[in-house]
C-alpha cells in the first residue's frame, strides 16, 4: 500500500487531472494505485483487464501495428 501511495503522488505530482491514465500492467500492479488516482479525479483505464497474458501480449503487439494520428487541441 506503501508503494502505490508513493506511485501515486508521483503521477499526481506532473499530471493535471485532465490526465488519463491507461495501465497496460498486471492487476497486481494497479489494484492499489488505481482507487488512489480515481479518488483523486483521476481518469483510469485497464484495456486488457480481462485478459490473460497471451492475449495481453497479441493486444499489443496489434495496437503496435495499427497507424495512430496525434491530435492536438490548441
Amino acid at each position: 500500500m506503501l508503494w502505490a501511495q508513493q506511485i501515486a503522488e508521483n503521477l499526481i505530482q506532473v499530471a493535471s487531472p485532465e490526465i488519463e491514465f491507461v495501465f497496460l500492467t498486471g492487476k497486481l500492479y494497479r489494484q492499489e494505485v488505481t482507487p488512489i488516482l480515481q479518488a483523486k479525479g483521476y481518469e483510469t483505464k485497464v484495456p486488457m483487464q480481462h485478459l490473460a497474458i497471451g492475449q495481453q501480449l497479441a493486444w499489443i503487439k496489434k495496437e503496435l501495428e495499427q497507424e495512430k494520428q496525434l491530435v492536438l487541441d490548441i
